[in-house]
């Protein structure tokens, strides 16, 4: 791209990225398929993108804001509204969501998660391709709506969806990127049941106080073993790095800066100085 880059145009470049490889690699896995959930940062902001029923979960400051790419079927009401407008692709356009506004943010609330993409979510689409649902399953048989792979179901979709976040939004360092089979147990085992998004802010919340622990990710991946969970385990938390210009610390170099320096000079951490990209109009 040429001149100013902003954060819906990298957000509109992952999810094409992504969305051709996922087409390319799924046409030589007939009948196997997989999840799909990434976290990148890039310049000052964090983009996650799921694809099926892994989710990413973070927290969010309160009155800061959150976007996603517009989805053509899971954001339908929006897309037809772009689809009005003249000289503009719906699907480059996003969305702004802030958090909690004038209401203080407590537990939960200040938890955020990707979109989880079941066929009851997903239903538009499925029946727009061809699919149905039955017993809560896309085509009587598979329990996500969207994956890597499961050529042999011509409804299956895979568009991932995007969506990023200001790092200096976010309410916590920890990102939490996690399969079913960790919140399994609270959607079908424990009582009184929980929805799926519902489940993964509760067992964040649960466990935030022990995320400086090096083996937290194993211990959670364990009880929801313990808890009678019969699917994937595979969990992942990821602690950001400390926002440089937040502490302004005294070892940060601009590159010319630091292509004066001699190899026998001692290291110290370093960044760039980088430009904020953050911009928003909805």
């Amino acid at each position: 791209p040429q001149g100013k880059i902003y954060p819906e145009m990298i957000a509109s470049i992952l999810r094409d990225h992504f969305r051709d490889k996922i087409k390319q690699i799924s046409s030589d896995f007939m009948t196997q398929g997989s999840t799909l959930c990434a976290c990148f940062g890039i310049q000052n902001n964090i983009y996650f993108l799921n694809l099926g029923d892994s989710v990413a979960a973070w927290t969010m400051q309160n009155g800061q804001s959150w976007y996603k790419l517009i989805d053509e079927w899971l954001d339908r009401e929006w897309y037809e509204k772009a689809l009005q407008e003249d000289n503009v692709r719906p699907e480059e356009q996003w969305m702004r969501f802030r958090s909690g506004g004038k209401k203080k943010l407590e537990g939960i609330e200040a938890i955020k998660t990707t979109r989880i993409h079941t066929p009851k979510v997903d239903r538009a689409r499925i029946e727009h391709d061809g699919g149905f649902i039955a017993f809560g399953r896309l085509n009587g048989n598979l329990a996500l709506a969207r994956s890597v792979g499961d050529a042999w179901c011509d409804a299956i979709g895979g568009e991932p969806e995007v969506y990023w976040v200001n790092r200096r939004a976010l309410g916590s360092p920890y990102i939490m990127l996690m399969c079913d089979g960790i919140f399994e147990p609270y959607t079908f085992w424990m009582e009184p049941t929980m929805e799926p998004a519902d489940a993964v802010k509760s067992i964040y919340a649960r466990y935030s106080r022990a995320f400086y622990k090096e083996d937290i990710a194993r211990s959670i991946a364990e009880d929801a073993f313990r808890a009678n969970s019969h699917d994937n385990l595979s969990v992942m938390l990821l602690l950001l790095p400390q926002d440089p210009r937040s502490s302004e610390p005294s070892d940060t170099f601009t590159l010319e800066q630091l292509q004066q320096l001699s190899e026998n000079d001692e290291f110290i951490d370093f960044n760039f100085d980088q430009q904020d990209t953050s911009s928003g109009n909805m």
